[in-house]
Order: C-alpha cells, then sequence, then structure tokens
C-alpha cells in the first residue's frame, strides 16, 4: 500500500493492517490505486477492528473468510 502512494500507482492488498502516516510523510494517496480485501472473520479482522488502521482506496469485505491461504486469496481477486 505504501508502495503504491509512493510511486503513485496499483496494489491490491489483503488484511491490510494500514499504513503509519509517517510512512507517507508528503505524499498524496489520491494518486494510487488501492483496493483492499478485508475478512471480517479471522484474526486479522480482528486486529483491524481493535487498532482501525488508516486504509485509503476502496475496501471489499471478503465476508466471514475463516482459515484461508493465499491460494484462496488469490482465487478472490484473480492472481492467477
Amino acid at each position: 500500500m505504501a508502495s503504491a502512494i509512493y510511486y503513485g500507482g496499483r496494489a491490491i492488498v489483503i488484511n491490510p493492517l494500514g499504513v503509519h502516516t509517517n510512512a507517507i510523510n508528503g505524499y498524496d494517496p489520491a494518486g494510487a490505486d488501492i483496493t483492499s480485501y478485508i475478512s471480517r472473520f479471522d484474526f486479522l479482522g480482528v486486529v483491524n477492528a481493535v487498532f482501525r488502521p488508516r486504509l485509503y482506496g476502496s475496501r471489499r469485505s471478503q465476508g466471514a473468510a475463516g482459515f484461508h491461504g493465499i491460494d484462496d486469496a488469490c482465487a478472490l481477486v484473480g492472481c492467477y
């Protein structure tokens, strides 16, 4: 996410923990095309709910994804 903001590029992220404002100091997040896929029912979903990270771009819910690996996440976004 931070590199998409820095370079003004595209990022697809799964259950991101957000980006601290110090990481993008002076850069405009509006120039990046970021899509965050967020699970509402797994450990990272709980962490996101507690810490409320700053997420940029659009968010798409995976619903109650439960236990899932990178293969399931890639199937969701079309990695391969």
